[in-house]
């Protein structure tokens, strides 16, 4: 049995995980007017696969109580590779009505950080569409929990149906409930594209008369007699009628959360309103449980449950006044948020900008400085050199080869500086003819790329030993 607890505990912590984050995925890959329909997809999907798991562990388990736990675990393991492997992330807030959101989410790349700010923390504290939605959870469910772990002990033991009968009958109130949630997804998209305050109504409506069907049914008996003595046509057309009105509003107060509520707090929103379902389907058994020797029977008991949907549903109504605004809000905080996000992603690459025009000038001035250097060494080798020409008489051709060679390695003040490799080469053709023709090394100068003062030292003490060597070269 601890074993089973513990698996029990671990495969509740993977659905209490999911149906949030789904929930949220909904609101990020769908727009406020199709939420109705995308949720009640997946909360038609969820109800369906409770069905069909019931039904696959009531026909596998009575053979070992092991094999529905492993068949039912091989479609959860193939649906999350699926989703791991094909799945793609939304845009968070890109569905999202508003031209600077729009702006942002879409055009300029932000990316979505989840972090609880005070203005998130702000909006949902003044969020009364929040407070009114929740009280649908809890409260609200207390008459779920009641019918799905009582229904079948109520059809067998209080209206006398055999057990097959029991089974059928709880099948079509699945079945219904099934429908009831697809229609109410629709009639809730189509009533949002007519005015957004429709959804409360609608939702309010459907929560408060889906109390009737179920009042009846539970006093079916003290109302109608057995059912030797009334149609059980009747009753099985009343309670399918119970289970696809009491589905109806719910894929419109999970449009109603979505829409109302910012990308960055909707699956902490969903979460809570999941718990405080699960919370209020227990707290359900407990209370009927607590009031059975009150009211003198369990059906009784079950009608006085069935109170808090009128009371919830009501409040619900209540959500015609604030459901507009609120949803306003929520789009001006997201506005304003995604605003101030530009406003910083324009100053970070202001900055950047300002930093590359920064490096650029800093190595335009540099080279401008190393070339203002090498011209003033250029001058002071051509004194050098018209000196060394007046004392020893040089011949000007040599000269003029000599110094041609030095202005063709550190180039022209006039011309500019030339390439490095041209200067490299004149400097290796021209220096070794000033050397007296003896077959020494050539010295190799670049142009502007000349960034150590040494080489141009030396440059200069070649010239000035090619201008000394030009008598004597001229004597032999």
């Amino acid at each position: 049995f601890g074993q089973l607890l513990l698996a029990r505990a671990i495969a509740g912590f993977g659905i209490g995980a999911t149906l949030p984050v789904v929930y949220s995925l909904v609101g990020d890959w769908y727009p406020a007017r199709r939420r109705a329909s995308a949720t009640a997809f997946v909360t038609a999907a969820s109800g369906a696969g409770v069905f069909v798991g019931q039904c696959l562990s009531t026909l596998v388990g009575s053979m070992d109580w092991r094999w529905p736990f492993f068949i039912i675990a091989l479609p959860c393991a193939t649906s999350s590779a699926m989703i791991w492997c094909l799945a793609e992330e939304p845009v968070r807030g890109g569905m999202e009505d508003g031209i600077e959101t729009l702006s942002l989410y879409q055009s300029a790349g932000f990316h979505y950080s989840p972090v609880l700010t005070r203005r998130h923390l702000r909006a949902l504290v003044h969020n009364r569409t929040n407070l009114l939605v929740t009280l649908q959870a809890f409260p609200g469910n207390i008459p779920w929990g009641v019918i799905i772990v009582y229904i079948h002990d109520f059809l067998v033991q209080d209206l006398g149906l055999s057990q097959h009968s029991a089974l059928g009958a709880i099948t079509m109130l699945a079945g219904a409930a099934f429908a009831g949630v697809l229609a109410g997804g629709f009639v809730g998209e189509l009533l949002y594209g007519t005015s957004t305050r429709y959804l409360a109504l609608f939702g309010g409506f459907c929560n408060i008369i889906r109390a009737v069907p179920f009042f009846i049914l539970f006093g079916w008996k003290g109302s109608f007699g057995s059912f030797q003595h009334s149609s059980e046509g009747m009753f099985f057309l009343v309670l399918i009628l119970g289970g696809f009105v009491a589905t109806m509003a719910s894929p419109c107060t999970g449009a109603m959360l979505l829409n109302v509520n910012m990308p960055e707090t909707r699956g902490s929103v969903m979460a809570m309103y999941t718990v405080l379902d699960d919370v209020s389907k227990g707290i359900g058994t407990l209370f009927v449980s607590m009031i059975v020797k009150l009211v003198g029977g369990r059906a009784v008991a079950y009608q006085i449950s069935l109170l808090v949907w009128v009371f919830t549903g009501i409040a619900l109504l209540l959500a015609w006044h604030t459901y507009d605004e609120d949803e306003q809000q929520m789009r001006k905080h997201l506005d304003e948020a995604a605003m101030e996000s530009m406003v910083i992603m324009s100053k970070q690459r202001s900055q950047l900008a300002i930093r590359e025009y920064a490096k650029a000038a800093g190595e335009a001035h540099f080279a401008q400085r190393s070339l203002g250097v090498r011209r003033e060494q250029l001058a002071d080798v051509q004194r050098v050199a018209n000196t060394s020409r007046n004392a020893h008489g040089g011949s000007s051709s040599m000269w003029a080869s000599g110094s041609g060679g030095v202005s063709t390695a550190y180039g022209t003040i006039s011309g500019g500086p030339r390439s490095a490799n041209a200067a490299a080469m004149s400097t290796t053709t021209i220096l070794p003819k000033l050397s007296s023709g003896s077959g020494s090394s050539t010295t190799r100068v670049g142009g502007l790329g000349l960034a150590d003062k040494d080489r141009l030292h030396r440059a200069v003490r070649a010239a000035a030993e090619a201008v000394r060597a030009a008598p004597r070269a001229r004597g032999e």
